[in-house]
């Protein structure tokens, strides 16, 4: 079987922490199957003075058109975005800028199913190359792409349409699957496939030793984030819960984005300098030490599908904090690994920190917890349900006819 993997959610040589969690189960899969990445980056000149104007979007100019990631071969095809403006047009401009390149690899080794990921635009742009290419598709979404970016009445539309094209559609947990009913997909065509967590690489490390490997006071109490420093996320719910906590605890906010600015500028507003740390995007291979040098891991996030971040933690024997979103509550297990809360109510979030300094935490059953959510057995359930699409293709094929 050959997969072609169309995602904007993939490392690339400027961004190589984006989308890991694809990376990690690809590579699993690509031990199942053949399979080629096309990872489409937003347009952009590769010279003149535009570059300077918005160093923002023109770093992806140096986004090579091709490379290998992991061991995985990748193809970065561009795509035109106008921030914030023309979002319903999205979809088609996705499927212009990635249409040449999927079809000269089809040509050249021809796929045999189209595994996309996230809702819009990706999907939607492979769902129009499905129906040029005759080929079955399979859809997965993440969370947030469902949860929030659906609620607009024309992307919830053309999100809406491309998950009906599509022969099978993955979510990653059950609130994300209940919400794809309510989107009119059919629940015969939804697989619950949750995300998985390296479990070689993330272990149980003695706080004090990956204290000192990063340089951190051994002393104090301290919360660790990691993720994207963007408004879904919510570590401006964090930082507003620091107001409330004593003096002795410490966060450190692990990753970078938009939000970065404004919560420095609040810390120091705040008189919290000296608690907060901004530890910026850290290589993946160095994040199992800040999450064992954590008392406490916080996800503080407004919504969320199967977090990663989550499933690290427990995988490193840290208890978590985190909002009532998602698949959270059903990791956490009620309780055993962590403590759940509203989202967006920094004084409840506040008060379980609080509690989870007292808790006498078990590292070894914390990490029982995510024992059984490997790549390994989440790239094999992916795998089962691209060859059940291809060996379906006579019977889906009216939807790419």
């Amino acid at each position: 079987m050959r997969a072609l993997i169309i995602t904007n959610l993939f490392p690339n040589r400027v961004e190589p922490g984006r989308g890991v969690f694809n990376q990690q189960q690809f590579a699993e899969l690509a031990k199942r199957c053949d399979l080629t990445v096309v990872a489409p980056v937003p347009w952009f000149p590769r010279s003149g003075w535009l570059r300077r104007l918005s160093p923002r979007w023109s770093r992806f100019a140096q986004v090579p058109d091709a490379e290998t990631v992991g061991g995985l071969p990748v193809r970065h095809p561009r795509y035109v975005v106008i921030p914030n403006a023309a979002r319903a047009l999205y979809g088609w401009l996705f499927f212009l800028g990635i249409r040449r390149t999927v079809q000269r690899l089809h040509r050249e080794a021809p796929c045999d199913v189209i595994l996309a990921t996230w809702a819009y635009p990706d999907v939607f742009g492979a769902a129009l190359l499905a129906r040029r290419l005759r080929r079955p598709l399979v859809a997965k979404v993440h969370g947030s792409d469902i949860h929030l970016f659906a609620r607009g009445p024309i992307r919830r539309r053309l999100i809406a349409w491309a998950l009906r094209q599509a022969d099978a559609v993955v979510a990653v947990s059950e609130p994300l699957r209940e919400a794809l009913v309510r989107l009119g997909v059919e629940p015969s065509r939804i697989a619950l496939i949750p995300n998985g967590v390296d479990r070689e690489r993330f272990r149980s490390k003695d706080r004090r030793e990956a204290r000192a490997a990063l340089g951190l006071a051994p002393e104090g109490r301290r919360v660790v984030f990691v993720g994207n420093l963007v408004p879904v996320k919510g570590p401006d719910v964090l930082l507003e819960a620091m107001r409330r906590l004593p003096g002795d605890v410490c966060v450190s906010f692990v990753g970078d984005g938009t939000l970065q600015e404004d919560l420095a500028r609040t810390a120091r507003a705040a008189g919290l300098n000296g608690r907060v740390q901004f530890a910026g995007r850290r290589p993946h291979a160095e994040i199992p030490l800040w999450l064992c040098a954590a008392d406490v891991v916080c996800l503080p996030s407004r919504s969320e599908g199967c977090p990663n971040a989550l499933l690290e933690a427990l995988a490193c024997g840290r208890p978590v904090v985190a909002t009532a979103v998602g698949a959270i509550p059903q990791l956490l297990r009620s309780g055993e690994c962590g403590l759940v809360v509203p989202p967006q109510q920094p004084e409840a979030l506040a008060e379980a920190l609080a509690s989870s300094f007292e808790e006498p935490w078990s590292p070894e059953q914390i990490r029982r917890a995510v024992m059984a959510n490997g790549w390994e057995e989440s790239a094999g359930r992916l795998a089962e349900l691209l060859r059940s699409a291809c060996n379906g293709a006579g019977e889906g094929s009216s939807r790419h006819g």
